[in-house]
């Protein structure tokens, strides 16, 4: 398990906002060139309406993490999504966002599958995830502060965990989580 200090991410800027990148892998990849096998990220969404970036090849996993969001697939549906709430949906769609959030999102590229997952914790409460042979889990803590497995985190802080074993957390304050788990095929 590594700690992935929010001093460490990478921030960059979109045409809705600005995007954090929390992990990329493999770890010297560049997500400009997109060589990126997964990516993990948390994107401010700061305008009402706006243009996702285009991602031939690419499995979108997206969770709201404050806010809301209306996402236009064109010629594919729309989804709305509260807090916490998430869709999967391909990097070769035309997509536009509707609504300010701070979301939460995995890309994929071939060879990879994963999904998200978003927990709520109060203080005092706790959690164990636990990863399997092969997986990789990206934890963020997005709001509040806690522990896992003996390591002190803040707000903006991640993990990574490699399977197989266990992450324990335990809120220190209320606390909002996401999870990204990847497993290379």
């Amino acid at each position: 398990m590594r700690k992935l200090p929010r001093e460490g991410h990478k921030v960059s800027t979109w045409s809705g906002g600005s995007t954090t990148q929390v992990y990329i892998f493999p770890e010297e990849a560049d997500y400009g060139k997109r060589d990126f096998l997964f990516r993990v990220s948390s994107a401010g969404v700061d305008c009402d309406r706006s243009d996702f970036t285009p991602l031939p090849g690419v499995e979108r996993h997206i969770m709201v993490l404050n806010g809301a969001l209306r996402l236009l697939y064109e010629g594919h549906g729309e989804k709305d999504l509260a807090v916490l709430e998430q869709d999967t949906f391909s990097g070769d769609w035309h997509t536009v966002s509707l609504g300010q959030a701070q979301d939460f999102n995995l890309m994929l590229r071939e060879g990879t599958k994963g999904c998200i997952r978003g927990l709520r914790l109060k203080a005092g409460e706790s959690h164990t995830f636990t990863f399997f042979p092969g997986e990789k889990g990206v934890l963020l803590l997005y709001q509040g502060s806690g522990e896992a497995n003996q390591l002190s985190l803040s707000e903006w802080d991640g993990l990574l965990c490699q399977g197989p074993g266990e992450l324990n957390v335990k809120a220190q304050t209320d606390c909002i989580l996401a999870l990204a788990r990847v497993q290379q095929q």
